[in-house]
């Protein structure tokens, strides 16, 4: 390629990495064409950037301030730390929930079958009471028929004999 560089070519003769070679471009500081899916570089672009020192002093100040935060960073963290254990705490507050829910709901499904075998017993003496009741009809009313058909065949008897 003619008066371009690939991005190998390029960071290696800036004498530095594709990844800061990316952060160059998105730092504005070169500019990158794309041809087709490959990103390349003009040469007078490169050399351009060889030739302006400050570009890499404005790279590396930007990584010292970062290895030495300054107190807007610090105030940062500390709000993040501070959030952090607020979250560990709500997430402890729920676990405690979650588990007195479980509990809970252990004890009504328990209670659920008992309640249900309380009106199964309730429904079963009923029934007994009735069936006594049936029982006791049925008595009666064989009673009253065999004393029916007796008187019957007493009048019967009175009237052949």
């Amino acid at each position: 390629m003619d008066g371009f560089l690939t991005r190998e070519q390029a960071a290696k003769k800036l004498n530095i990495s594709t990844r800061t070679l990316d952060r160059y471009v998105q730092r504005k500081i070169i500019r990158g064409h794309k041809k087709g899916k490959r990103t390349v570089f003009r040469e007078n672009d490169v050399n351009a950037v060889l030739q302006t020192p400050n570009q890499k002093a404005e790279v590396i100040t930007e990584e010292k301030s970062i290895a030495k935060p300054n107190e807007e960073i610090l105030a940062l963290t500390g709000f993040l730390q501070q959030m952090h254990g607020e979250l560990q705490q709500k997430d402890a507050h729920i676990a405690h929930l979650n588990f007195e829910l479980g509990k809970h709901q252990e004890i009504a499904k328990n209670s659920l079958p008992l309640l249900e075998g309380e009106k199964k017993d309730q429904n079963i003496t009923v029934l007994k009471q009735s069936l006594q009741s049936a029982r006791m009809m049925r008595s009666f009313f064989l009673g009253l028929f065999a004393l029916s058909v007796g008187g019957i065949i007493i009048l019967v008897g009175m009237l052949f004999f």
